[in-house]
């Protein structure tokens, strides 16, 4: 596989050994190789739309098997039932409806007799696609040029039933979120405390840096932490220990007693140097390269510099409450381990600490690590209880 976004280039290639799934993933001229042991054959995900076809489709035919995921660089099992054969306005044509299941997300797609896919709907018929000629599709891309269409953004906006005035500067927050599953959990530490109440979730957000011993006593479970030290690896994506970033490090945050000060010296660098833009990236390596990214990106780079400097860091998404739109809007940033507990940071906002509006839901930066969070967008309501 080789993937492009805004001009950098990321080439996934692999082989089968003796059962044995090898990999190599390169970009920005590094190379890293990964191993999966396979318990059943691979399926291309290209092919799953082809799959009932080849096997005869008719109403009741369910098909599991193993598909590797090229974004989450994971093997996972993919399960399909054909439901129905039916008409639609949607569509020209009888097809038949098939229900796809796939790291925990529902996809129906509607597939015709030769195997061609004429709609698709995901995440509750909230993102549709449907097939369309190439008139037809540069016609409506024209338009939503022109328009300056923010469908995506509107659909993901969590309003809130109350202005937050100084965002930047609440310390303390108390939310309630409803409109989730009830297997949906949303992570507890010293920082915030969530539990389920009725059918909604309560959510106690304290930005101030270190606990005290009664909140240690209060949420026991916030103890309950993997070793940090495993924050202080690189991966792919978070460059630490590259020679530039290792470099980079050393110069604008030198070895010191108070890591506190090197993270506020690693955010400011980042102010000054890395540009906020809607642009996507792969590693923190290209952040560094192109000197702009979205949320993610800022997150990629300091988690890289942090670990560098040696403090363990990681990246966590979630919502944060945002002026200009006078509600939540989905974010990352990241935690680093300073003094014994888990700090949260965010170099995008350039906050040390970052305010207590920022409500963690997953941890992780990885595709497969932000999946759980498709369980919330489009779905949840926030209402703001208290805040100080």
């Amino acid at each position: 596989a080789d993937k492009h976004i805004a001009g950098i280039r990321q080439t996934l290639d692999g082989q089968l050994q003796n059962g044995i799934l090898v990999y190599t993933l390169q970009t920005r001229g590094q190379t890293t190789k990964h191993t999966t042991e396979l318990q059943r054959p691979l399926v291309p995900t290209s092919a799953t739309a082809l799959y009932p076809l080849l096997h005869g489709m008719h109403i009741g035919m369910r098909h599991q098997y193993d598909v590797f995921d090229g974004q989450s660089q994971r093997v996972s099992r993919f399960a399909q039932e054909v439901v129905d054969y039916e008409e639609s306005d949607l569509f020209r044509g009888p097809a038949f409806r098939i229900v796809n299941r796939f790291r925990g997300q529902k996809v129906t797609t509607w597939i015709d007799s030769d195997g061609i896919p004429l709609l698709e709907m995901s995440m509750g018929g909230t993102l549709i696609a449907a097939l369309e000629d190439e008139t037809n599709a540069r016609r409506s891309l024209s338009r939503a040029v022109l328009n300056k269409e923010e469908t995506l953004l509107d659909f993901s906006r969590i309003s809130s039933d109350r202005i937050i005035d100084n965002p930047d500067q609440v310390a303390f927050m108390q939310v309630r979120i409803s409109g989730t599953h009830q297997q949906v959990t949303i992570p507890s530490d010293l920082r915030q405390h969530c539990r389920t109440s009725g059918d909604a979730i309560l959510c106690t957000i304290d930005a101030r840096p270190g606990p005290t011993e009664a909140e240690s006593s209060a949420h026991p479970e916030a103890h309950i932490e993997s070793d940090p030290r495993q924050y202080l690896q690189p991966t792919t994506a978070i460059s630490a220990g590259h020679p530039r970033i290792k470099q980079l490090a050393a110069e604008t945050a030198p070895a010191s007693a108070d890591q506190q000060q090197q993270v506020q010296k690693l955010v400011e660098w980042m102010q000054a140097h890395i540009q906020r833009e809607p642009v996507d990236v792969f590693t923190a390596l290209d952040v560094l390269e192109t000197g702009k990214a979205e949320c993610q990106g800022h997150a990629l780079l300091f988690a890289a510099l942090a670990r560098s400097s040696g403090i363990p860091t990681r990246i966590v998404n979630g919502i944060v409450y945002v002026p200009e739109f006078t509600g939540f809007l989905y974010h990352s940033w990241n935690e680093s381990y300073i003094d014994g507990n888990w700090m949260a940071v965010d170099p995008t906002f350039g906050q040390v600490p970052a305010d207590a509006t920022h409500l963690k839901l997953v941890e992780g930066h990885n595709p497969a690590d932000l999946t759980p969070l498709l369980e919330f967008i489009g779905r949840i309501r926030v209402a703001v209880l208290t805040y100080r």
